[in-house]
């Protein structure tokens, strides 16, 4: 397993990102979910599938899988919520999904089979003959594409977008599966208000990659900035192959601490701005923007002084001036 592959199956083990991650994409279908109870299932499926006479196993796994009941208005589903993680597009993504959910499927049927005949609670005919009772459900099964890629996902949106009959009509006979790609690089900026977790400052980075300023600007923006797994720089890291900086002591971190690398950057290029001609102003409105956006945010004006002592290698006299009431 890659570094990639690794570190976002860690992230999204997570209970919290797991379940931030499959609210938003529920939210895209006007649905609001509470997921309270999930629990952790093995997510690889090997089953003896019988072909005829034959039977030949089968083996497929997600990245990731919990069972949940869904709660939404007063309903409850229990439902089996799977997620591949991918960081290239898969253009083969809906036949994988397709074969994954069919055979998730058949293992629930096959635990349902073995329960009818331990109870022995089937009718002669067809009960008896599929070891299925007339009125025997299977829970829904949904898997989630999580895309952490740096291009926008362009793979097919369904199953049927893989195939190409010559006569239209023959799609209705087929089978179909949709690709529910959850991709934090496409986000808007409204999707990504609804991410109550640190997927959502994930997705500022992966956005705003390669443009420093803007990196500066989301981590001194965001509230869920001042305390940042660390799981998430690794997974940047990993994912841009950058080197952010990641705290090894505690999980958690301040944006201070954490950012010492572009911090550093937005000193040299602070005091390198304030000496060039021409870039005085850009670098004065630079400063009152980060000022006014830290007090919307509730921060201290001591919080505001290390702030821009920090971003901008201001000396704490300098600094002091751009306070709308100075701290004596």
């Amino acid at each position: 397993m890659g570094k990639k592959d690794s570190s976002t199956k860690v992230l999204m083990k997570r209970r919290e990102i797991f379940a931030d991650a499959f609210g938003l994409l529920f939210q895209r279908a006007g649905i609001t979910v509470d997921m309270d109870s999930l629990e952790e299932r093995d997510t690889v499926v090997t089953l003896p599938v019988n072909i005829g006479d034959a039977a030949e196993w089968v083996d497929r796994a997600n990245d990731v899988a919990f069972e949940a009941y869904v709660r939404h208005v007063g309903d409850t589903d229990f439902v089996l919520l799977c997620v591949e993680n991918q960081s290239e597009v898969a253009y083969d993504m809906p036949l994988r999904n397709l074969i994954t959910s069919g055979l998730q499927w058949w293992k629930y049927r096959t635990q349902l089979a073995k329960k009818n005949q331990e109870t022995k609670n089937l009718a002669k005919g067809g009960e008896f003959l599929s070891k299925i009772r007339k009125d025997d459900r299977l829970p829904p099964v949904v898997i989630m594409v999580l895309y952490l890629g740096l291009k926008p996902w362009t793979g097919p949106e369904r199953f049927q977008d893989m195939v190409s009959p010559t006569i239209p009509g023959l799609r209705q006979f087929m089978s179909d599966s949709p690709t529910n790609v959850v991709s934090l690089v496409d986000l808007t900026a409204k999707e990504q208000t609804y991410l109550k977790s640190p997927l959502r400052i994930l997705s500022k980075l992966l956005q705003t990659h390669g443009d420093k300023k803007a990196m500066r600007r989301v981590l001194h923006e965001d509230p869920m900035s001042h305390d940042i797994p660390a799981i998430i720089f690794r997974v940047f890291n990993d994912l841009t192959n950058s080197k952010l900086t990641i705290p090894r002591k505690k999980e958690h971190n301040d944006m201070c601490k954490a950012l010492d690398d572009i911090k550093e950057e937005g000193r040299a290029e602070g005091r390198e701005e304030g000496r060039a001609e021409g870039r005085a102003e850009e670098r004065e409105n630079n400063i009152h923007n980060l000022v006014n956006s830290c007090e919307q945010q509730g921060f201290s004006m001591k919080q505001i002084l290390k702030v821009l002592m920090d971003t901008f290698g201001l000396s704490l006299e300098t600094a002091m001036t751009y306070l709308p009431d100075p701290i004596n």
